[in-house]
């Protein structure tokens, strides 16, 4: 019962001082010190918080704010630990750094896996960047109407800039190719992204 209680008590004590580490950060952060904002959430985001972990990839793959050194490296190592906890951001994250060969070699099959499993759960961004991958033929076969489809699902999610590439895929296209693009964009959607051509 002894070892029960304080293994309790250190449970609270580590909680509390985890949550004074976060504070601390995000205390930081949002008054724009990104140095000393990342000098609390990294220890946090080793931890296993996949939000930091990719909060902490952003900020060393952009170097955001003074004296937050770029570092690639790094970077994958944060958004690898993130989507492994099946963090649609972080496999966003993770399969941009493939695509862009950031941190380690291009590999187009990679990013379009990450891109994948993060569009499954219904992340935009992955789903306007599978547009961009149809349209320029980036390891896939290279489709009008794949593409549209994946710009359509993604505008329809919220993410803006997607209705500008859609437009402009809708001007190269027939209307029979934006019709089958529609229904693939419905049956993908309605059935919660396991139907979708790929």
């Amino acid at each position: 019962m002894k070892v029960l209680l304080l293994f309790f008590l250190i449970i609270s004590f580590n909680t509390k001082l985890y949550a004074q580490d976060y504070a601390k950060g995000y205390r930081a952060y949002n008054n724009g010190d990104y140095k000393a904002a990342l000098k609390e959430f990294e220890p946090l985001a080793l931890m296993g918080i996949p939000e930091l972990q990719v909060l902490v990839g952003e900020a060393y793959m952009t170097g955001e704010g003074e004296g937050v050194p770029i570092d690639y490296k790094k970077s994958l190592k944060f958004f690898q630990l993130a989507a492994n906890q099946n963090n649609k951001v972080g496999q966003h994250f993770l399969g941009h750094m493939y695509k862009m060969g950031k941190g380690v070699d291009i590999n187009i099959q990679e990013a379009i896996k990450y891109y994948r499993m993060s569009a499954e759960q219904g992340f935009a961004n992955a789903h306007n960047d599978l547009g961009n991958l149809y349209h320029y033929g980036m390891g896939v076969m290279k489709s009008k109407i794949l593409a549209h489809m994946w710009y359509q699902i993604a505008a329809v999610n919220g993410y803006s800039t997607a209705k500008i590439y859609l437009a402009e895929e809708a001007a190269e296209m027939t209307e029979e190719q934006i019709l089958k693009s529609l229904m693939l964009s419905i049956q993908c959607m309605s059935s919660n992204y396991k139907y979708c051509e790929w």
